[in-house]
């Protein structure tokens, strides 16, 4: 537990260290015996969404409080540098910051966006530390090959015209438009189907095969015996399960009718709430049929009630109640230790627990059963 030494230099970070210990020379047996699940969920503890993980009784009258480690170093290779790696391969995970045709000028937009930016010039002095730190070095992301060409402005006397592409397919076999899918896949921690994962698997092995090839051209061009690494770099794939799918992801999504469910799959892939009602066509007419009835019941309801005098009492009423609506949150925030805390999560927690439940049993089964391979390749 601590901070590392090496990447904290005095001309630039005056803030005092935390002393990296040992687990064996902790000063109490809890912080001795420290639970994997907890380093875990500090590692997950998205800022403003999950509560800090404290830990006390480490340092002298100081308090530690941890949230996600991608706030400092998304990419993971901090901790590698300061153990003296010289060898790192890296498979950058993180979301890239996407473009925005019209940025929000609302305040909360405003914050969102600059978040996003801060934490992809994070990414990006990562990456330049990490290649400029070793020499032997490997990075590979899901937007590998997929770079836009440079924007011109409305009038542009030397215009650069978009760089022509010899093929639809990336240099690692991979359809353009699926990778692009692929790259776009959302990165939260529900279920993926096998597919998802599957073709996740592939487009990472075919990427990393490719990288691999790159570095040994560049290592022979320099003229060096061997091969880049010591790696056995032209060794035989394995017959992993997921390489099934790499015959289709070369495909274009209207070659045949794999190529399309897989194409559909994973572009909506990209939803975080709406999967299997994009996948299944009975949940999405229920969604469509709810709504139906929620209008009518509204209109409904709104029509019965035209004509009735709304009393003083009724609207005081509803005023109290939106008051209060709106006044939950705020207390919620300025109370933290407070009952209200407690009632206010523990109802969270039981209904979290029955939707869950039913989401489990009656949505996540059907969509998992939707996304099998051999269902995909029966088609």
């Amino acid at each position: 537990m601590g901070e590392p030494p090496g990447h904290i230099l005095g001309e630039i970070d005056i803030n005092r260290r935390y002393r990296r210990v040992y687990y064996d020379d902790a000063p109490t047996d809890e912080l001795k015996k420290y639970r994997l699940g907890y380093a875990v969920a500090a590692s997950a503890c998205v800022p403003g969404m999950f509560e800090p993980l404290t830990i006390t009784g480490l340092y002298e009258n100081r308090t530690v409080r941890l949230v996600d480690g991608g706030v400092h170093d998304n990419q993971g290779v901090a901790g590698l540098l300061s153990e003296g790696c010289t060898r790192i391969l890296c498979s950058d995970a993180c979301g890239q910051m996407g473009d925005v045709l019209q940025p929000s000028d609302t305040p909360t937009g405003v914050l969102l966006r600059t978040t996003s930016i801060l934490q992809d010039r994070v990414r990006e002095a990562e990456y330049q530390d990490l290649r400029s730190r070793l020499d032997s070095h490997a990075g590979v992301n899901t937007r590998k090959e997929l770079e836009d060409d440079p924007l011109n402005w409305i009038g542009c006397e030397d215009p650069r015209s978009a760089a022509s592409k010899s093929s639809n397919q990336t240099s690692y076999g991979i359809d353009r438009d699926l990778q692009e899918k692929i790259a776009a896949m959302r990165t939260d921690l529900d279920t993926f189907t096998e597919v998802e994962a599957y073709a996740l698997m592939a487009s990472g092995y075919q990427i990393t095969k490719r990288e691999f090839e790159l570095l040994q051209q560049q290592h022979r061009k320099e003229g060096r015996p061997g091969t880049w690494g010591n790696y056995d770099i032209d060794a035989a794939g394995a017959d992993w399960r997921f390489r099934q799918l790499e015959p289709l992801m070369a495909m274009k999504q209207e070659t045949n009718k794999q190529s399309e469910d897989l194409h559909h799959q994973l572009e909506i892939a990209r939803e975080v709430f709406s999967k299997a009602w994009h996948l299944i066509p009975q949940y999405k007419i229920a969604a469509i049929l709810t709504g139906v009835i929620a209008v009518i019941s509204i209109v409904f309801f709104a029509a019965l009630a035209w004509n009735t005098t709304v009393s003083v009492g009724a609207m005081i009423i509803f005023a109290v109640l939106s008051i209060i609506a709106m006044a939950v949150p705020i207390l919620h925030w300025l109370m933290p230790a407070s009952r209200f805390r407690l009632i206010f999560k523990t109802s969270i927690t039981l209904l979290g627990y029955m939707v869950a439940k039913i989401h489990l049993k009656y949505v996540n089964e059907k969509f998992l059963k939707r996304g099998e391979l051999k269902r995909l390749l029966k088609l």
